[in-house]
């Protein structure tokens, strides 16, 4: 895990980060995920809680 800090604020700047570490494979949310906060969440993904490190969907992998 890392902070990138000091990027450009073009929308495709973190997958051009992304892609220079290394391959960017898509998901059902796409390549990249924009987290967002909403007023009546229907999911974690959606709350302005703090989320432990983890990872989305891993039996979809492979």
């Amino acid at each position: 895990m890392a902070r990138v800090q000091g990027l450009p604020t073009a929308p495709d700047s973190p997958e051009a980060i992304a892609r220079r570490i290394g391959p960017v494979r898509p998901t059902n949310f796409g390549f990249l995920f924009d987290v967002k906060a909403k007023p009546d969440p229907d999911s974690n993904a959606y709350t302005a809680i703090a989320l432990p490190p983890h990872v989305d969907l891993p039996t979809r992998e492979y």
